[in-house]
């Protein structure tokens, strides 16, 4: 039973969850705006520059800022569907087989401009669409506009904040970030996390600070694979504290979800010896999950079966986290949700 209860309510969330994102058409181009849809396509540059292993020269570069002005214009002011073919074009292009470092940070500058432009355009449609193309750069600056636009203090509209930080971890996952990098990144999306009252951006933000402690570990920065997991503990903290103070009962899919990830990251990148290092910080989460369950259980209406079932999984979930950090024996045959 606790299985068929765990599916239905990770089909609830992901139901909700596209269901929030698929706001990024709540406000689409006005379809009368002086758009290009039929104005003469650039082409896209040639091969040899896609696959240049060397600096792109003055002709090269001529081609990639005809090709990017034409596609971020019609991003800036096209229809929908010309802003929608023109993302495409250009996330197409950096995604191309055998594109080189060099020609995607070349791609890159050219699209700086372009970005307080369509920023400045306060249009979800527009500005949703093109963090996808600065998402496929793969650098830092795109982290960084990632970054900065999950933030509340600096975005206010909250469906591009779900907008962007979903992007986040795939960008992290792809970065190839230095320590320092991985350091800034930890900090302002934990300060970004601490003021967001949009549960699935805090899910984001929870899933990146996951991403950054993994990507550490793959990059052997032993120092920042214990900040970033010491940021998304405080984060987690924070949003179980969230759900508990009743104020938006949704707070608890955050919660439930960054329990989730918690035992994951606990699985894919920490010793033994390290879980018993971080047991004092996970016990002081797992007893606020426990009395976060049993407020759910007894305060939600019946009628309300995600947010009891999502009560049900962060108690189950705090169980597994405690037995991984030695903090109790596991139960014998006990199965948890997931």
């Amino acid at each position: 039973m606790r299985h068929f209860n765990t599916i239905a309510l990770l089909f609830a969330i992901v139901i909700n969850t596209r269901a929030a994102i698929a706001q990024d058409t709540k406000s689409p181009p006005n379809a009368n705006s002086a758009g290009v849809t039929n104005a003469p396509k650039i082409s896209p540059p040639n091969k040899e520059y896609v696959l240049s292993t060397k600096g792109i020269d003055a002709a090269g570069q001529k081609q990639i800022n005809a090709f990017i002005a034409d596609r971020a214009g019609q991003i800036l002011s096209g229809d929908t569907k010309a802003v929608r073919q023109a993302t495409n074009d250009i996330v197409m292009l950096l995604r191309q087989q055998g594109a080189t470092p060099i020609f995607v940070r070349a791609c890159f500058d050219s699209l700086k401009p372009w970005v307080a432009k369509i920023i400045d355009t306060n249009n979800e449609y527009r500005i949703s669409n093109f963090l996808q193309v600065i998402r496929w750069t793969r650098s830092w600056e795109a982290l960084d506009i990632l970054i900065d636009q999950s933030t509340p203090a600096k975005q206010k509209d909250g469906v591009i904040r779900i907008s962007a930080s979903r992007l986040l971890p795939n960008c992290i996952t792809s970065g190839n970030l230095t320590a320092p990098q991985v350091d800034g990144a930890a900090r302002r999306i934990r300060e970004a996390a601490e003021n967001e009252n949009n549960w699935i951006v805090t899910v984001h933000d929870l899933q990146a600070l996951a991403a950054l402690s993994l990507a550490s570990q793959v990059a052997q920065f032993e120092p920042q694979v214990k900040i970033t997991r010491g940021e998304f503990l405080k984060v987690l903290e924070i949003s179980i504290q969230k759900a508990s103070n009743a104020n938006d009962p949704q707070q608890v899919f955050a919660a439930q979800r960054g329990m989730i990830f918690l035992r994951d990251m606990l699985v894919s990148n920490s010793t033994p010896a390290e879980k018993k290092a971080i047991s004092a910080p996970i016990v002081s989460i797992t007893q606020k999950a426990y009395k976060l369950a049993e407020m759910v259980a007894t305060s939600s209406p019946a009628s309300d079966t995600s947010l009891i079932q999502s009560g049900k999984s962060i108690a189950a979930m705090a169980e597994v986290v405690d037995t991984q950090v030695g903090l109790q024996k596991p139960k014998p045959n006990a199965k948890s949700s997931s």
